[in-house]
């Protein structure tokens, strides 16, 4: 049964399919950050320090420690903001699919008036037809 709700329905569906993309899509983002994070305390901690040679080399160790630390705070930022983006798309999920829900009541809502109003409609109908059959048998009688 058609309601003109029924369009914004359809496009409040859409809406929420795009939203649930996007939930998948910073899903991954966070996946990939983690194990970014991950690698990068995991090479961290596979640096050691020299402890014999010469005072070159404990600085190159000692900046190659510097870069690597670098790298970890940039993979836990890329994270924190990849669970800010995976939190704020599952928020605008949740708000599209309250949109959709509500759409949904309403045309649920008409299509159960619509059919009050039919079966109101069929009955008195029958009631009409059941009396002209009553007075057609009368007269006959």
């Amino acid at each position: 049964m058609k309601t003109r709700f029924d369009s914004l329905v359809k496009i409040k569906k859409d809406d929420v399919q795009v939203k649930e993309r996007n939930v998948q899509s910073a899903f991954v983002s966070v996946t990939n950050a983690t194990d970014a994070v991950t690698k990068a305390t995991n090479d961290l901690n596979s640096i050691e320090m020299p402890r014999v040679g010469t005072m070159g080399q404990m600085l190159q160790t000692n900046t190659i420690l510097g870069a690597q630390r670098a790298v970890l705070v940039e993979k836990r930022n890329w994270l924190s903001f990849a669970t800010s983006q995976l939190n704020e798309a599952r928020e605008h999920l949740k708000q599209s699919q309250i949109e959709l829900e509500k759409y949904n009541y309403l045309k649920n809502q008409e299509i159960q008036k619509e059919l009050q109003r039919i079966k109101k409609q069929e009955s008195k109908d029958l009631d009409e037809i059941a009396l002209i059959s009553f007075m057609r048998h009368k007269e006959g009688a």
